[in-house]
């Protein structure tokens, strides 16, 4: 069992340790996008045209080297999968799209005889013509999340395959968010007084396989799920961390800012603007925390309510940055 854990963690953390290739700019200039990595940003955020946030990419990388862990096949995977969602001019789709349609269905009348259920059988490919090289398996892990008390209850959450639970260490896994109106789980948080209490960010926070919705919370150990956005709104989150000393407390690393809570995820508060993909409380001490964002780190001494760039030591323009764990 342990060895399970270990082997999973180092999976996630490797991949979580990714960084991508840093580009060291003193006073970037805001529409310089040849020259800093602004495409960054740009690609997570919903509002920005497609076309220009690919303009800014091509000029870029214009006459750079691609290297390895740069941030270029990322996004090539972003652009693939975005120029077939936007419109002709180039508006990206809102991300509650798919939720919309989603309960617009259920409120059909006509709709209300249909089963969520089908008979469904896999089809494949079971065996990957891989060999020794290449990923065993066909799909992401972002997240992963403890049970307080009992060690065999794991879960964890996929980019695009919603969030799944083990109950016996490991060895087999199942789902209860297969008609949830996203599948993308970037973050997972298990209450530690009450392990009923269950949160998940919503969205890719890599790639934007699948649409943000902000936190999504069950109470009833993840067979049920509702929206807990209020005050965040249609946004993926990429980290959630829960007060080690305050069940209700909780802070978000977004796609469009920090957030916080302090009543469980009913209403949450934007503290500090920015495209952040991670968050953790300082060991032994919560009221400090840190985040990044596209490379920037940022430090705040009140619990997550207020925010300072440290720029010291530091170099900027990386694409991705999380958090590595050790011990």
């Amino acid at each position: 069992m342990k060895n399970k854990l270990i082997i999973i963690s180092v999976i996630i953390f490797l991949g979580l340790g990714f960084s991508a290739q840093s580009q060291k700019i003193t006073n970037p200039n805001p529409l310089d996008t040849a020259n800093y990595p602004y495409w960054i940003n740009m690609m997570q955020d919903p509002s920005v045209n497609f076309f220009k946030v690919q303009s800014a990419f091509n000029k870029y990388w214009e006459n750079r080297p691609i290297t390895r862990g740069c941030g270029w096949k990322p996004f090539k995977r972003w652009e693939y999968m975005m120029q077939s969602r936007v419109s002709p001019t180039g508006e990206r789709p809102a991300e509650s799209r798919t939720l919309n349609a989603f309960m617009d269905y259920y409120k059909n009348p006509a709709n209300a005889p249909r089963s969520q259920n089908g008979n469904w059988t896999n089809l494949g490919p079971f065996n990957l013509p891989l060999g020794d090289r290449g990923y065993k398996g066909l799909g992401r892990v972002n997240a992963i999340g403890f049970h307080p008390t009992d060690p065999n209850i794991i879960y964890v959450g996929a980019p695009s395959g919603g969030l799944w639970v083990s109950t016996n260490g490991g060895s087999t896994w199942s789902s209860n968010t297969d008609n949830l109106p996203t599948l993308g789980v970037s973050a997972v948080v298990v209450d530690h007084s009450n392990p009923q209490n269950i949160y998940i960010g919503t969205g890719d926070r890599d790639a934007g396989d699948a649409s943000g919705l902000g936190v999504m919370k069950s109470t009833d150990g993840g067979l049920s799920w509702a929206l807990s956005n209020n005050g965040m709104g249609e946004t993926t989150v990429g980290r959630l961390i829960m007060h080690p000393n305050n069940a209700n407390l909780l802070l978000a690393a977004a796609n469009n800012g920090i957030y916080k809570t302090t009543d469980g995820g009913l209403n949450w508060t934007k503290t500090y603007s920015g495209t952040f993909k991670d968050i953790i409380f300082k060991t032994n001490d919560p009221s400090i925390v840190y985040a990044t964002s596209a490379g920037k780190f940022y430090r705040s001494s009140d619990t997550g309510d207020t925010w300072t760039e440290i720029t010291a030591g530091l170099t900027i323009g990386s694409a991705r940055c999380y958090w590595s764990y050790s011990g």
